[in-house]
């Protein structure tokens, strides 16, 4: 059984099928001292670039999630997080899976300026991790990504909480 099939998210998908579901999620953007974020090259919508995330788990909070989900993805464990966004507007977070599924992600968004370890992709989620500059030269993103990367940039820039 993998790991999907296991999850929260996984056993309702198989009694209710692809049909769109709000779906609680964290997405976390990591930064280096240089500005940098960290994106992955995505393995299900290949040739698109994302962030550090995934759904929470029943019984799980946002933040232990987000904790999961980075080390899981990019074998960095996570320090101090500030949220500095929540994005739920259908228009860009209803998204359709490459295997059918819908979902409407409830997103809480997370800053983290501290983590360790040696960072390596997941190839199960991840082709690749890179450090970009997102306001020189962003690389192609979906476009509930892409809103998340410039709630970002507003916040950093002192435009405080964002909800998209």
């Amino acid at each position: 059984m993998t790991d999907f099939a296991r999850s929260s998210l996984g056993r309702l998908r198989a009694q209710l099928g692809s049909q769109a579901l709000l779906c609680p999620c964290v997405r976390v953007v990591l930064e280096r001292p240089d500005g940098a974020i960290l994106m992955q090259a995505r393995a299900d919508f290949v040739g698109m670039w994302g962030l550090p995330g995934g759904h929470i788990e029943i019984g799980e909070s946002a933040e232990r999630a987000a904790r999961r989900e980075a080390l899981e993805e990019t074998g960095l464990a996570l320090g101090a997080l500030q949220p500095f966004g929540h994005a739920s507007d259908p228009r860009v977070e209803t998204v359709t899976l490459p295997n059918g599924d819908i979902c409407h992600y409830q997103a809480l968004l997370l800053h983290c300026q501290e983590f360790q370890g040696e960072m390596r992709a997941d190839p199960a989620e991840a082709l690749a991790l890179r450090w970009i500059h997102p306001q020189a030269d962003p690389p192609a993103m979906m476009p509930h990504v892409q809103a998340t990367v410039q709630a970002f940039l507003r916040y950093r820039a002192g435009g405080g909480f964002q909800l998209l």
